[in-house]
């Protein structure tokens, strides 16, 4: 069946409340009929931010905290001054001001937010005396640790770690390096996102 639909404005923003019906709905026996099944899902500006929610004032509340961590944190101006603080113990080429879209955690669990964080590529280092076969192993090979200092945290995390955590695609992930961030900062007049 088709969706109900309730639309309000919050701070701003357009926010679609949608029911959804179930078309294969089973009474107590088996037999159709019996209460209707639904779910709920929100969109804020035509995006969704939530799907599948039992309760509708779920699903508000999901939309509202998505219009609201959009607006709050200082991820971007920290992940500038990350990394103007790491290309001082690293090559300017192996540091990156990221911005990507990860799935909160904690009171914004579920909600798909912009984001910025830094990422430091390390290259494997082997002794000297390591065997042979290891030092093949792992020659030009190297590591990628995200550096997210925003909201006061100081996490360090290996990037395939810190990309499940938050299901980030690495594919939408826009990389900057620093010179290329004060580029877009000075073009935009803000520290980020630029790609919007």
């Amino acid at each position: 069946m088709s969706a109900t639909v309730r639309t309000h404005t919050y701070n701003g923003h357009t926010v679609e409340i949608e029911r959804h019906y179930l078309t294969n709905t089973y009474g107590r026996n088996g037999n159709a009929g019996g209460t209707p099944k639904y779910y709920w899902s929100a969109k804020v500006d035509g995006k969704t931010v939530t799907s599948g929610q039992r309760l509708r004032r779920l699903a508000v509340e999901v939309a509202h905290t998505y219009v609201d961590a959009e607006k709050k944190g200082d991820c971007y101006d920290a992940a500038v001054t990350t990394a103007e603080d790491l290309i001082g113990e690293n090559d300017a080429d192996t540091v990156f001001v990221c911005h990507g879209r990860p799935t909160g955690q904690g009171p914004i669990e579920g909600v798909i937010h912009g984001h910025a964080w830094v990422e430091v590529e390390q290259r494997v280092e082997i002794p000297d005396d390591a065997p042979e076969d290891l030092k093949r192993a792992f020659a030009g090979h190297s590591i990628v640790w995200v550096h997210d200092r925003s909201n006061g945290k100081d996490l360090v995390y290996p990037a395939a770690l810190y990309y499940n955590a938050g299901r980030i695609d690495p594919d939408e992930v826009a990389r900057y390096s620093l010179d290329d961030a004060y580029l877009n900062m000075e073009e935009f007049g803000h520290y980020g996102p630029w790609d919007e």
